[in-house]
């Protein structure tokens, strides 16, 4: 046994009252005379064996009914506190009774201690099996001395003794500070030095949190001498003559302390001894912040006193054989101060069932749906990207050890994915990296797990800080594979923790206009990235990496990269710097096909008759808001998406779908208040004499219904419809849909409809919007009808148009037109159907519906894409007049018309027009987008009209002005280009020569912007090449 866990009981930090126990003789009985004070004081009888003791003497004895240890104590013992060691036994053998301690043998008269000569006499169980310091040590045998410990501290809860109270006790933790008298007689130098780091760090940042930690009676010695195992399993502590009254936490401290000295894998054994003890005993967060610096502090005080030992020792042996045994001690405090105690306050937390650091899930919360400016000159989220990989044997690794070569490699990979950048993710193990200045510590493992995300370029670039703050720390690497110059801002947000963005691999003089303490401004420019010379020996690239615990590290050389076994420690300390870079989960992963092999088979398992947008197909996995991401990652906003009408998966739909869903989905021929709410809250938009509604899931169904209504309640089969209009896809739609029976695999307008003149002031006969140019477009509607009267000797059954002709070509209809029209038809007996399935719900900003631009009050409205913001669903608008005649016997049922989540939907939807303006929205939106359009005219004689009402709005391109010659082939450019700078946008109009944007209306002036700007780039480069 080592000579520092020999050397304890009853030593005094006053010195001068000597150490009576030490000084006085240990008792000497012959065998035979201590088998007769066992059979005389205990009645038992057996074989004995003298054990090791170096104060008292110990017998253990073999009898027929078991094994005991006969402890005789020293002489100068007392017996006040041998009362208090068997007083402890007692306790834990009533409180828990399986956890293997001494049990305490009674004598005659039933008593515990007896006097014999002067010494005191007691009796306890001998518990079998090899001493922990000299067995094997799987991992396991640590998780099980945790779980022990554990228990032991669980049962020692309320156990009080008078002689607990120890305060000079030289190994007293709570009294360590004491030992600072002994760094004098400490050999060598640099173990002084040593020393005094761990007596700086604990009464810094240890000492002043004492008194706020809980108090205990304790073991105090469980040291790997003092504790009996048996295969795996802890069968034993032994040696209870420590025990004292002081912080609860030091009796993990002392077990790790000794448990954790010379370890191969110092965190594995670490966290399997703190997190089973804590699975048994739960330690607050402040007992485990401290945890190390009081386990290192057992070790500082062993190698303290064994030095003052050293001093003391008689012969060179003793003095030899003490300084052999701290060695242990002093190469894991060592190690400890080369790990760092603030990780290893960290680490504690993290085993012990808490967050790593105390900031971290507050932090998490502050960083939610943040603003952030952008951090280089570049749209991170809009400009193409590749994912990188820095595995062992992915391509370019195997010229990571060579900056150059690497950035020649680099430059190539982006030229080939066509991409602005590359991305180094988060947590990613670059195994590539195993190589000098990578190893671990405390480990085995060496450092490859990434902390950061990288943002690898071809050449440096300009840094912009995305949240304010200030320069907390600014300094140079100059080791290889080092961050070169290293910045660290100091950020903290609404009242929020205080946080930390580290970015690596500046160029030095770059900084120059920086000093610490300097407050940056969000947006604010604040380095350039280095080149391979200045940076560490890499290529240029961004290290980004957020902290929420600086750790006590302040000089700069915070680490970027850990062993994967504490990766779980560091997430804590360094979260995932995407909560400030806001990428979506998509951009860190790859995907299983390529563009070609969907297409492929797509073309296998879907009708050839579906179409793919743009000549560089997207897959796209994810939206929100005004944005669709694809398998990158990469953002583009979309300015054509009505059907998501409160913007892509938004979050009140969403919430509304999953809590409908689970509670019921049924059909609407049983009761429900969802239903009757949504109709009741729709036809509150509605003027009178519109009352009753129908719902359905599409708005070709609701147009076919709408066709079923007018045909029935006029009794006629004739439809009116606007040329070039767009209704829908089913057989009966597509009759009334220029846009489809006239075009490429149309048939033709068929016999039951009657095309009139398609009112576009930009194109058509009349050139302006004024009322006169509406009545005499209108005046075509009288041809119509007269001559489907001579033809058929009946009029029609209905007049159906887009409230602002959409496929048309975004065509506003010229003031009066469809008051006119209206009065035509209902004057020939027929109905008017308003198509509100592109334009309703706000869109044209003005009015909840598109027709009231016009002044009228349809017979029947048809709605749908946004009414579900892209879930299907539609619904048709009615008088009760009509409804009423609808009923004739036959039923109108919709097996999942709506139905209760449909419904819910539909409320949640009205909730985010209502609720956040989005009508108003529209209106100020729309006109600054149609007002850049303009704008752009002077610039751009291409666009020969913009137009639009709200958020639906187009701009039509012509080749002359004069001619308004359709320019379609430049239109379908500008798309393309658009579509490459990540704005989807379409073309429309009978030529598709109309630039034609509906976006989701969450759609704000920010994106407008975006939308503006990119657009001036795409008629910029249309020009530039040349057309």
């Amino acid at each position: 046994m080592p000579a520092m866990l020999r050397e304890r009981r009853n030593n005094c930090i006053n010195e001068s009252s000597v150490m009576e126990v030490f000084e006085s003789k240990p008792p000497s009985y012959s065998p035979e005379e201590l088998a007769t004070i066992a059979n005389e004081y205990f009645g038992i009888t057996g074989t004995i064996k003298t054990l090791v003791s170096e104060r008292d003497q110990n017998a253990r004895i073999v009898t027929n009914d078991g094994e005991y240890v006969l402890k005789i104590a020293n002489s100068a013992e007392d017996r006040e506190f041998l009362e208090f060691q068997n007083a402890v036994l007692n306790h834990i053998a009533e409180i828990d009774p399986t956890l293997a301690v001494p049990a305490v043998i009674k004598g005659r008269d039933n008593q515990e201690i007896f006097e014999h000569n002067d010494n005191n006499i007691r009796l306890i169980t001998f518990l079998k099996g090899d001493i922990f310091g000299d067995a094997e040590k799987p991992l396991t045998l640590y998780e099980d001395l945790g779980r022990f410990m554990g228990r032991f501290s669980n049962a020692m809860q309320g156990f009080g003794h008078p002689k607990a109270h120890q305060p000079d006790f030289l190994w007293n933790m709570d009294a360590a500070p004491h030992c600072k008298n002994y760094i004098s007689d400490i050999i060598e130098d640099d173990v002084k030095e040593l020393i005094q780091y761990f007596f700086d760090h604990y009464d810094k940042l240890v000492l002043p949190r004492l008194k706020k930690i809980r108090s205990s009676v304790i073991h105090s010695d469980a040291n790997t001498y003092n504790l009996v195992v048996r295969g795996d399993k802890i069968s034993g502590l032994i040696d209870f003559g420590d025990m004292l009254f002081a912080k609860q936490v030091n009796e993990l401290a002392i077990t790790l302390g000794y448990a954790m000295m010379d370890v191969d894998d110092f965190y594995a054994v670490s966290r399997a001894l703190i997190t089973s003890y804590t699975s048994e005993f739960t330690l607050t967060e402040e007992e485990l912040e401290v945890l190390f610096d009081l386990a290192c502090m057992r070790l500082v005080m062993s190698v303290c006193i064994s030095s003052n030992r050293v001093k003391k020792a008689t012969t060179d042996e003793h003095r030899e054989y003490l300084l052999v045994t701290q060695a242990p001690a002093i190469r894991t405090l060592k190690k400890v101060r080369e790990i760092g105690l603030g990780f290893l306050s960290a680490f504690a937390r993290k085993a012990g069932g808490y967050s790593a650091t105390a900031s971290h899930d507050d932090l998490v919360c502050s960083l939610a749906n943040i603003d952030v400016a952008n951090m280089f000159d570049f749209d991170l989220h809009s400009e193409p990207r590749v994912l990188f990989d820095n595995k062992t044997g992915a391509p370019g690794t195997e010229f990571i050890q060579d900056g150059n070569k690497h950035k020649e490699w680099v430059s190539d990979h982006l030229d080939q994915n066509e991409a602005r950048f590359g991305i180094g993710t988060y947590g990613e193990d670059r195994t590539s990296f195993i190589f000098d200045g990578f190893e671990g510590v405390g480990s085995p493992d060496p450092r490859t797990t990434h902390m950061a995300i990288d943002i690898w370029l071809r050449t440096p670039e300009r840094i912009y800080a995305p949240l304010s703050g200030h320069v907390h720390t600014l300094a140079s690497n100059d080791l290889p594979f080092d961050y070169g110059t290293v910045l660290i801002l100091c950020h903290e947000i609404d009242g929020g923790p205080k946080f930390y963005t580290l970015y690596g691999h500046l160029s030095k003089e770059s900084t120059d206009h920086l000093k610490v303490g300097d407050v940056v401004t969000a947006g604010d420019y604040i380095a350039t990235l280095g080149d391979v010379q200045e940076n560490g020996g890499w290529t240029p690239h961004l290290h980004f990496q957020l902290i929420s615990d600086l750790i006590g590290i302040d000089d700069g050389n915070f680490p970027g990269i850990c062993s994967p076994s504490v990766w779980d420690v560091w997430q804590d300390i360094c979260p995932d710097p995407n909560l400030i870079m806001g990428f979506i989960p998509e951009s860190f992963k790859r995907s299983e096909h390529t563009i070609d092999s969907m297409m492929e088979v797509r073309k296998q398992v879907l009708a050839p008759s579906l179409s793919v947008a743009y000549n560089k197909h997207l897959h796209i996995v994810r939206g929100k808001g005004a944005y669709l991401y694809d398998y990158t990652g990469r953002a583009f906003l979309d300015c054509v998406n009505n059907i998501t009408h409160v913007g892509h998966c938004n979050p009140h739909v969403v919430n509304a779908i999953s809590k409908q869903a689970a509670q019921l989905n049924t059909n609407s021929r049983y009761l429900y208040d969802g239903i009757n709410k949504l109709a009741g809250r729709v036809l509150e938009t509605m003027p009178d004499p519109l009352s009753v509604m129908f719902f359905t899931n599409s708005g070709s169904e609701a147009n076919e219904l709408a066709l079923r209504l007018a045909r029935h309640y006029t009794e006629r089969n004739t439809t009116v419809a606007v040329d070039w209009g767009y209704h829908g896809n089913t057989n009966a739609t597509v009759a009334i849909s220029a846009y489809k029976f006239n075009r490429k695999g149309g048939k033709g307008c068929p016999s039951e409809t009657r095309l009139t003149e398609f009112p576009d002031p930009y194109q058509g006969r009349f050139n302006d919007y004024s009322e006169v140019s509406g009545k005499a477009y209108a005046a075509d509607v009288d041809i119509q009808i007269a001559d489907l009267i001579e033809k058929t000797g009946d009029g029609p059954a209905a007049f159906i148009a887009e409230s602002i002709a959409g496929v048309g070509g975004q065509v506003v209809y010229p003031d009066g037109y469809l008051k006119a029209v209206y009065e035509k038809i209902r004057a020939a007996g027929g109905l008017c159907i308003a198509d509100e399935v592109q334009t309703g719900f706000g869109r044209v900003g003005e009015h909840m519906w598109a027709y009231q631009l016009q002044g009228v009050v349809p017979d029947i409205v048809s709605f749908g894409k946004p009414f579900g913001n892209g879930h299907p669903m539609a619904a048709v608008v009615t008088t009760r007049e009509i409804a009423d005649r609808f009923a004739n016997g036959m039923e109108y049922f919709n097996s999942f018309g709506g139905n209760p989540v449909s419904c819910a939907i539909g409320m949640a939807m009205l909730d985010v027009v209502e609720g956040e303006g989005l009508q108003e929205k529209a209106l100020t939106t729309g006109n600054h987008i149609m007002d850049g359009m303009r704008d752009m005219m002077d610039r751009y004689p291409l666009i020969g009209q913009v137009r639009g009402k709200g958020m639906f709005f187009g701009a039509e391109l012509v080749k002359d002005r004069a001619t308004k010659e359709r320019a379609s082939k430049e239109a379908g450019a500008i798309v393309q280009y658009l579509r490459d700078d990540a704005v989807l946008f379409s073309t429309d109009g009978p030529y598709d020569n109309v630039l034609k944007g509906k976006p989701p209306m969450v759609f704000g002036m920010a994106e407008a912007d975006i939308f503006l700007a990119k657009l001036e780039n795409a008629f910029k480069r249309l020009y530039r090449e040349g057309f």
